[in-house]
């Protein structure tokens, strides 16, 4: 017996309003995405105008806080040879003998 052949074809029709429809989504979130993309785009550069503003105060409060404890330092300084200067005074007259003394005096 021989074998027989058979053979199918298939015909699918139909109009490309489907793939029209959808190359337009396509293209709209395209557009969406490029928008959002921008929006990103322009915060991020004003979040590096906002860190390049605070980058130059913190470097500024840090230079002026440096400065204000150079003048602490020498302030201190400056009121201890003025206290030693007061003692040796003091204890040269022979008024009164020690630092303590001139405070309980002045008390």
């Amino acid at each position: 017996m021989a074998a027989r052949r058979y053979t199918a074809e298939f015909v699918i029709t139909g109009d490309s309003t489907s793939v029209v429809q959808a190359s337009r989504n396509l293209q709209r979130a395209n557009n969406e995405l490029d928008q959002q993309v921008q929006r990103v785009q322009c915060s991020n550069e004003e979040m590096s105008q906002s860190f390049d503003g605070v980058s130059s105060h913190a470097a500024r409060l840090a230079t002026f806080s440096a400065a204000v404890a150079a003048a602490m330092g020498t302030m201190a300084l400056t009121q201890t040879r003025d206290i030693a200067e007061q003692a040796a005074l003091a204890r040269s007259v022979g008024v009164i003998t020690s630092t303590q003394a001139l405070l309980n005096a002045l008390i």
